[in-house]
């Protein structure tokens, strides 16, 4: 009864408050990559959505807010499955193999591309954006990074005379470090999944041959 008296008062339910929230970030990725981040403003998100100016800024009260809940939107998957990563503490290292193949993946995708070209373009004029993009999209994964690190070595699995750190900034580098900069440049490279894997199962390789126990 309470929900259909919600509706007739012209309260959204549930399912469709989320899709008006997918429908401001879809928006909003669309005409920052388009049009840049300086370029897109609030006003432009707000008619192309289709959704009132107190919609949008019920949700970010600010263009940088929204730029940033953009990338954490896009690397929610990746976060998805880091997450279940770092439950796995019977093997660790298995773990930390989804967690460093999904970063690989996430690189492949063209919004990925598109929104850190941006990044880097703005990164001068806005430095604070830079600092809360890396805190909202990458410490969440670097922090799992750790986790699962820090529960290998105390498993015996892995070396513990190099920093972990240290660690986390090769598996960084090798997730999404040479691809990455690779597509940044608009170079074709490691267009399928088959070739990605290659590269990753290598690249894992060499790093479990010099941080093993």
């Amino acid at each position: 009864m309470s929900q259909s008296i919600s509706r007739r008062m012209g309260r959204p339910d549930a399912q469709a408050v989320e899709e008006i929230g997918q429908r401001i970030l879809s928006t909003a990725t669309r005409l920052f990559i388009e049009h840049g981040y300086a370029a897109t403003s609030m006003e432009q998100i707000t008619a192309t959505a289709g959704v009132s100016k107190q919609t949008i800024y019920r949700r970010y009260v600010s263009k940088e807010e929204l730029f940033v809940a953009v990338i954490r939107d896009l690397a929610a998957s990746l976060l998805e499955t880091s997450v279940t990563g770092k439950t796995d503490l019977q093997n660790p290292l298995v773990g930390l193999n989804e967690a460093c193949w999904a970063l690989l993946q996430l690189t492949a995708r063209s919004e990925t591309v598109a929104l850190f070209r941006i990044l880097i373009a703005e990164a001068v004029r806005f430095p604070d954006l830079v600092v809360r993009v890396k805190k909202a999209a990458m410490q969440p994964i670097e922090d799992v990074m750790r986790f699962l690190l820090h529960a290998a070595r105390e498993a015996g699995l892995i070396r513990h005379d190099i920093p972990e750190e240290d660690m986390v900034n090769a598996l960084t580098g090798m997730s999404m470090g040479w691809f990455f900069q690779q597509r940044l440049l608009g170079h074709p490279c490691m267009g399928t999944e088959t070739e990605r894997r290659f590269f990753f199962d290598n690249a894992w390789d060499m790093f479990l041959a010099g941080a093993r126990a």
